[in-house]
């Protein structure tokens, strides 16, 4: 075996951060703003988790949204900061359930009530077409679908479309999708 030598940092090291070749933007291929889940497994929670918990879990962890699985694994629904609001935990305790009693599965998006493009669509859209459609809607985030094997590939979120554009996006907007249009709009 082997022995590898070790070196000291040096005051000029830094973290390398890998500069894309190509900078996104409103015309790049809408494939490239989405998170694919075969190259990126998607953050998950059980809905038994407590809804106190699982806000705790997502600030640790610096992800703005998750999806709700059942204790099989399967797909419940998505849960992000938003419905993990303290006005939605009020909502639920003035419906008789213990403040502690809250679950994820409380306050969920269930998957019945999501929205998602059709990934072969998507493949032919730019990224200012998803925010175009996206702000008709007033979403944050949007599932991606391969309908014909009924299968969820990924998820499209305001904030990583922000972030990637460079463009400010405020979490507090009710239509953080219509705030990042009109930023874009004025970029």
């Amino acid at each position: 075996m082997k022995e590898l030598q070790l070196y000291n940092v040096d005051q000029s090291d830094n973290v390398f951060i890998h500069a894309l070749d190509k900078k996104l933007t409103i015309t790049s291929p809408a494939t490239e703003v989405f998170n694919d889940f075969q190259e990126h497994e998607p953050v998950k929670v059980n809905g038994d988790v407590k809804a106190k918990d699982a806000l705790i879990l997502m600030k640790r962890a610096d992800t703005e949204m998750k999806l709700v699985v059942s204790s099989h694994g399967d797909f419940l629904g998505l849960i992000s900061s938003n419905e993990l609001n303290e006005q939605n935990i009020i909502s639920e305790v003035s419906r008789g359930v213990s403040r502690d009693d809250v679950l994820v599965q409380d306050l969920m998006i269930s998957k019945y009530k999501l929205h998602a493009f059709d990934y072969e669509e998507l493949s032919r859209a730019n990224v200012s077409d998803v925010v175009s459609s996206l702000r008709n809607y007033g979403l944050r985030h949007c599932l991606v679908v391969e309908r014909n094997q009924h299968q969820i590939k990924g998820v499209i979120s305001a904030n990583d479309i922000a972030r990637a554009l460079q463009v400010p996006l405020s979490l507090n907007e009710r239509s953080s999708f219509g705030h990042l249009y009109n930023a874009i709009a004025n970029h």
